[in-house]
């Protein structure tokens, strides 16, 4: 066989594991954390080399399908959003104008979960809400980082919202809004008025005055002009 047709046959050898991988997971309804085939048995089943299925299984680890455990063997992941957070993060790196997207589709999905908080928001919920901006405010007055305590109040109400695979989505669009953000606009100096903000949603979610608490999670304007404004800057 010639060069280039070693080339060419390669990449069909290791997509042919990778779909006997996704085909074998579904046929046998395998869950998290179940085991599968060694690379050696795939190879040896398929009549390739582990190098071949070496490639399909990093490929389907970048997924976030499978999940190799070093003297163990390859296992199934649960449902995550890994390969939506990496293709965001990068998204956004090389094209710095798609953040102020990136932030208004989280303002769009925070006031859009809002009627559901509000109406299965229990008291207990509320009391973790309030222990998170107690943390943020000492972190805060101590000069300490606050931004897990900004994700957790954030991460609770979408949970209390009852759709898990939502809460994870706008999870991830926080983590990639947050790490870009980073990167792009100065950190705001304004740490307690935006604490102050927060508390007014968890009193506005708690007193079921939706209206309210929509205006306030999609009102941050300040934050759109500061990010505007750094956009435009690097742009010139």
């Amino acid at each position: 066989m010639q060069t280039s047709q070693l080339h060419e046959a390669r990449p069909v050898l290791w997509k042919l594991a990778r779909d006997y991988i996704r085909d074998y997971i579904v046929n046998h309804k395998l869950r998290s954390g179940d085991a599968l085939p060694s690379e050696g048995q795939i190879a040896k089943d398929l009549r390739i080399s582990r190098s071949s299925v070496r490639e399909a299984v990093r490929a389907l680890e970048s997924l976030g399908v499978l999940e190799v455990r070093h003297g163990n063997g390859l296992f199934v992941r649960g449902l995550n959003y890994d390969a939506v957070l990496t293709v965001l993060s990068y998204s956004v790196m090389f094209e710095p104008s798609a953040l102020l997207d990136l932030l208004r589709v989280r303002k769009l999905v925070e006031s859009g979960i809002m009627p559901e908080v509000v109406r299965r928001i229990q008291p207990d919920e509320l009391d973790k809400c309030r222990q998170i901006l107690t943390e943020w405010e000492a972190n805060l007055n101590a000069g300490l980082p606050y931004s897990e305590q900004d994700r957790l109040f954030h991460q609770m109400l979408y949970q209390v919202a009852g759709n898990q695979m939502l809460a994870d989505l706008a999870d991830v669009f926080w983590i990639a809004y947050r790490n870009a953000e980073a990167n792009t606009i100065p950190a705001a100096s304004q740490g307690m008025s935006v604490l102050a903000r927060h508390r007014e949603i968890l009193q506005a979610i708690e007193a079921k005055d939706v209206d309210q608490a929509q205006e306030l999670i999609a009102g941050d304007r300040e934050l759109e002009e500061r990010l505007e404004l750094a956009l435009g800057h690097t742009s010139e």
